[in-house]
């Protein structure tokens, strides 16, 4: 099975376009709401948060797991890939968000000296670990900018929240006119990208910015991997649940506003 990762309801954007072409039951989804968010916590304190719901997902038959949350990503993948992954379980994958973003840009043939506006959590601003992404790829105009508590506010549907932190978030940046590209980097902002690019405009961003749409890149890049290694991947038919440890009633009820879907909620 495939087990998706995420703080919250982020994630719900890369199930729904993996569903396009993986069969929901052999996908598991973690929401790890007790945590959330993780874009205030420390590098070691999403560690151990991530890796706990890596090893419940795993003991729980999956091959696989995607982080589909920047934060855990930026906070943990390397941690995961190069050391807790060899110790505990040899021969599973867990992939992460980040990586398709740089490999996207440079697939569309956006110039490398395009000036590239970072919207993240603070965490993941702080990790510095979009810039080296970037910068590896050959983009070395990129400036980051994290947006307080924003993730933990969209799950909150507290729309005065979302717009006067963002406001507050872009109106710090003296250069705001001079971006060409906008990456959301976290999976919560998408739910919300009406109100980014309305306040981007109204504080000085230019009208045309291309916003990358995180989610297609990475569902993409990750249908790429399964093909590669499908023999050394396991999709069984015994997924289909959403795992939550914290309110599950909660969770439920944003599944089916926000995303319409009709799941199975169990609370872990």
């Amino acid at each position: 099975m495939i087990g998706i990762y995420d703080s919250g309801i982020g994630g719900i954007n890369i199930y729904n376009k993996l569903s396009d072409y993986i069969d929901t039951g052999k996908m598991v989804y973690y929401a790890d709401s007790k945590n959330a968010p993780l874009g205030k916590k420390s590098t070691k304190e999403v560690q151990e948060a991530v890796t706990n719901a890596c090893e419940y997902l795993f003991e729980n038959g999956c091959s696989i797991i995607l982080l589909a949350c920047n934060t855990a990503t930026a906070g943990a993948v390397r941690f995961i890939q190069n050391e807790w992954l060899p110790a505990n379980y040899f021969g599973r994958k867990v992939l992460g968000v980040v990586r398709p973003v740089s490999e996207g840009l440079l697939e569309s043939d956006q110039p490398k000296e395009n000036n590239i506006l970072i919207l993240s959590t603070d965490l993941t601003n702080q990790s510095g670990f979009y810039d080296e992404e970037l910068t590896q790829a050959g983009y070395s105009n990129v400036t980051s900018v994290s947006v307080s508590n924003l993730a933990e506010a969209i799950e909150k549907q507290d729309v005065k929240f979302i717009n006067k932190s963002l406001d507050e978030s872009f109106q710090s940046l003296k250069n705001i006119a001079d971006f060409d590209n906008l990456i959301l980097a976290c999976t919560h902002y998408p739910l919300v990208i009406d109100e980014i690019k309305s306040s981007f405009i109204k504080n000085g961003g230019r009208e045309d910015i291309k916003i990358l749409n995180q989610a297609d890149l990475v569902v993409e890049k990750f249908m790429d991997y399964l093909h590669k290694h499908k023999g050394d991947i396991i999709l069984s038919d015994l997924g289909g649940i959403f795992f939550v440890n914290g309110d599950a009633d909660e969770f439920e009820a944003k599944l089916n506003n926000i995303f319409d879907i009709q799941g199975y909620v169990l609370e872990v």
